[in-house]
């Protein structure tokens, strides 16, 4: 028992030490906007270990899918993906960040994917599985705010 409580503890320690060096930092440009207006967000990943690593795009439909997003509104519920009508576009890119750098950033329209029609609060995080030093974990981001504003006629209605 005491050898597991050991490996638990290493497990952890080491856990912590990857999430340390590398960092996702998630930001929007639109922390505020109108109902049915596009919603972009910006992942940067930060490489402070002594290795490079990669950092590959899977762009789908204008977002990139190597992240993982999980999107809930004021209320603390998951936000319901959008079911695509339009042919699925995608592209993949190849990348490594070197050691002590960042990458210029990805993401792209989340509100494509994401159904962002109720106006209100949503939190959004974004995450991504990495290797470092031959061990594998997943990496989560910082959580930003985006506030969905009325329509202007829906506002001026209930005045």
């Amino acid at each position: 028992m005491r050898i597991l409580s050991v490996l638990a503890f290493c497990i952890c320690v080491a856990s912590s030490a990857l999430a340390q060096k590398v960092t996702l930092t998630l930001t929007s440009e639109t922390p505020e906007i109108a109902a049915g207006k596009i919603i972009l967000v910006n992942v940067v990943m930060k490489n402070s270990s002594s290795r490079e690593i990669r950092c590959d795009i899977f762009k789908q439909n204008e977002l990139d899918f190597n992240y993982q997003y999980v999107v809930l509104y004021e209320d603390g519920q998951p936000v319901p993906r959008i079911a695509l009508k339009w042919p699925i576009l995608s592209n993949t890119y190849g990348c490594f960040v070197a050691p002590g750098e960042a990458t210029t950033g990805s993401g792209g329209i989340i509100s494509q994917h994401f159904d962002f029609s109720r106006p209100g609060t949503y939190t959004i995080q974004a995450s991504r599985s990495v290797i470092v030093d031959g061990a594998t974990e997943t990496i989560k981001s910082n959580t930003i705010t985006v506030t969905v504003l009325p329509p202007p006629e829906a506002s001026e209605s209930q005045k």
